[in-house]
């Protein structure tokens, strides 16, 4: 516990403490926030005083937990401007940015919109703004680009499922509360927004034209692309899904590793100069300054900042002879971060990049007490003991989120990483003697060649099916208890002591206990489920361990929403019938509609369940049934919805759209 006498790491804790309790703070009661911030400020004072007598940690906890407050309410928009409302109620003159283009789908073109004013008059605020593909015409905007807008504001409507990916709370998570929803995509693009981000952009754009230039394979320009531009929007699906399965993902996308190649590059570039005295104490200054300009040519995308901070405390802390470990300038670039951008705190990757360095620091030391002596043998031997120190840190964070375990990550390392490192100096050299018009060609071809190669192993590797394990369940108290049980595991590899068998032995029981217990409730329930599907439709009746789905889709064993209701339902088995009118559950009887003629029944439905935009008087089908609720799932249109919901509150009908809430269940 001698890291607690240091002030940065309890800034760090109250930092993190204040981020996350202005982004719940809409869920939480305020008398609960009032009560249960001084009580657990004053908790872990208690624990950092206890441990290192010192006030000034207190002083620190205390007022940095203030900023974290601060800094998160600006940043997660938590608040309800008069603005925002009349844009709710109709119509107003936006103008704003475009700053950054987001993977399109089948119907819209999406991006992050800064808005600048409303109805002329200034205003800051960031949405996500959509454009229909369905009637545009022209060009959609790129990124930087000023546009002049007429339109409302919506709130951010639920778009997820049962256990499925929420987009909602994704977006939240970022601070983004309210859209722009273009259905007829008029607007008015007014001129080009001009900050160093615009000007970054623009230099990306111009590499990305060089690298279109050279004599690649499809597949070899897109990955010239992700490792030196971070943009890997031209990596088909099949291959990332290989990438994925291998356990090799992360080299798609600049992350740490790649900046670490660099590092370690520039380290042994500057040698040299670290052996005359005069020169030394710049090193780490000019190897800083090169990382950040590579961020700056790569576009400062959030990843790249993020590698990039965190590697130059890194930098700066292998060239000071300090007694400051590396442990406290990660939590020096953890602070900086979070405090520009608080909504860090809940992306995945920054979470899984602090976790691996941390891990990869924390473990090295146990596997340096054995090294070979040869060379090579040391540098592979290197590879697998920081891919094992990696993949330890970010496991059980990994099952949270992607549900899967890459059996094969080893071997993929081992050969991917030499060939990644080989390709991103070969595509800096390119680019480097390409500006200096000498001649590239005999190294683009090699470039291909080692990339193509590496494309082939990593599809042998993915190949091996049965040593990927997917659909694995992670609850948010099994995530907590799993790194419970590395901590007293890495802590008891370093020095053995009985307690921390203990707490080994007591975090891996409540594991098993929650788990087990997260699984009898599942099996001790009985509902029925209306998904949102956008054109199919899908419909499950769970009888404790028994699932039956009604559904008419083709392939169901694909099929994303299935898979992840199953793994979080814990469910093993289902089985699939074609859709009919009539369900019974509860002694609630349910009547499906879909077609312009009610199917005639001898029983009235406590439910009716409406799809695929049914031609139905509504008001004749309430008369003659007069049900208790009436759901509308996600193959009918938004118009159709909107009417159906008017009539049900004429009538004082119970009215849900999955649209809206992204399932239904029936109890």
């Amino acid at each position: 516990m001698k890291f607690l006498q240091f002030p940065i790491f309890s800034i760090l804790i109250g930092l993190i403490i204040g981020i996350l309790v202005s982004f719940y703070q809409q869920m939480i009661p305020l008398s609960l926030i009032f009560l249960t911030i001084p009580t657990g400020i004053a908790f872990l004072g208690f624990v950092l005083y206890t441990h290192c007598k010192n006030y000034l940690i207190l002083f620190c906890l205390a007022w940095s937990a203030c900023i974290g407050l601060y800094v998160g309410s600006n940043y997660f928009q938590q608040d309800e401007p008069s603005e925002i409302i009349l844009a709710k109620q109709k119509p107003v003159a936006i103008t704003g940015y475009v700053y950054k283009k987001l993977p399109t789908n089948l119907y819209n073109h999406s991006y992050y919109f800064q808005i600048t004013s409303i109805n002329h008059q200034a205003f800051h605020r960031r949405v996500l703004f959509q454009i229909s593909k369905k009637n545009l015409s022209e060009k959609p905007p790129e990124n930087f680009t000023k546009l002049h807008i007429y339109s409302t504001i919506e709130d951010i409507p639920f778009k997820g499922n049962l256990h499925g990916f929420n987009y909602q709370y994704y977006l939240k998570q970022r601070g983004f509360k309210h859209q722009i929803n273009l259905i007829e995509p008029v607007y008015q693009e007014i001129g080009k927004h001009q900050n160093l981000a615009s000007f970054a952009y623009w230099l990306q754009q111009r590499l990305e034209v060089k690298i279109n230039q050279f004599e690649l394979s499809n597949f070899s320009r897109s990955l010239y692309k992700a490792l030196l531009l971070g943009d890997k929007s031209e990596v088909d699906k099949e291959t990332y899904q290989k990438f994925s399965s291998s356990g090799a993902i992360h080299l798609l996308a600049i992350s740490g590793l790649h900046i670490a190649i660099i590092l370690i590059f520039l380290h042994a570039l500057f040698l040299p100069l670290q052996r005359i005295d005069r020169w030394r104490p710049w090193v780490p200054w000019m190897i800083i300054l090169i990382l950040w300009i590579f961020a700056f040519l790569t576009g400062m995308s959030p990843s790249v900042m993020r590698a990039v901070t965190m590697f130059s405390f890194i930098t700066y802390s292998l060239y000071q002879q300090t007694q400051l470990s590396i442990y406290h300038h990660l939590a020096a670039s953890m602070v900086i971060l979070l405090m520009i951008y608080p909504s860090f705190l809940f992306e995945v990757g920054f979470q899984l990049s602090y976790l691996a360095v941390i891990f990869i620091v924390w473990t090295q030391p146990l596997f340096q007490k054995w090294e070979p002596k040869n060379p090579i043998a040391k540098y592979f031997y290197g590879i697998v003991t920081v891919s094992i120190g990696a993949q330890l840190g970010v496991l059980p964070l990994s099952l949270f989120y992607f549900h899967q375990i890459p059996g094969m990550f080893l071997v993929t390392n081992l050969f991917a990483i030499p060939t990644v490192t080989l390709l991103l100096l070969l595509g800096i050299s390119i680019l480097l003697l390409d500006t200096l018009h000498l001649s590239t060609s005999w190294l683009v071809d090699v470039f291909d060649k080692l990339s193509l190669g590496m494309l082939r192993g990593i599809d042998q590797v993915s190949s091996v099916e049965i040593l990927l394990w997917k659909n694995i369940p992670m609850e948010t108290e099994l995530l907590f208890l799993s790194y419970l049980t590395l901590f007293f595991l890495v802590h008891l590899l370093h020095h053995y002591k009985s307690w921390k068998l203990w707490g080994i032995s007591i975090s891996m029981l409540l594991f098993h206990y929650f788990y087990q217990e997260k699984n009898w409730n599942e099996n001790s329930q009985e509902y029925f489920i209306v998904f949102n599907q956008r054109k199919e439709n899908l419909m499950v009746h769970r009888k404790q361990s028994k699932l039956t789905a009604y559904t008419n889709i083709q392939d169901t064993l694909n099929n994303k929403t299935i898979q992840n209701y199953m793994r979080g339902s814990y469910a093993k088995q289902i089985h699939y019938k074609p859709i009919q009118n009539f369900y019974e559950i509860n002694h609630k009887k349910i009547l499906w509609i879909s077609e312009s003629i009610l199917p005639t029944i001898p029983i009235k439905p406590d439910i009716v369940i409406l799809s695929n935009n049914a031609k139905v008087n509504l008001e004749v089908l309430i008369n003659s049934y007069q049900p208790e609720k009436i759901i509308a799932d996600g193959t009918n249109y938004k118009a159709t919805i909107k009417r159906w919901q008017k009539t049900c509150s004429n009538y004082q009908i119970s009215f849900a759209s999955t649209y809206d809430e992204g399932f239904e269940i029936i109890r």
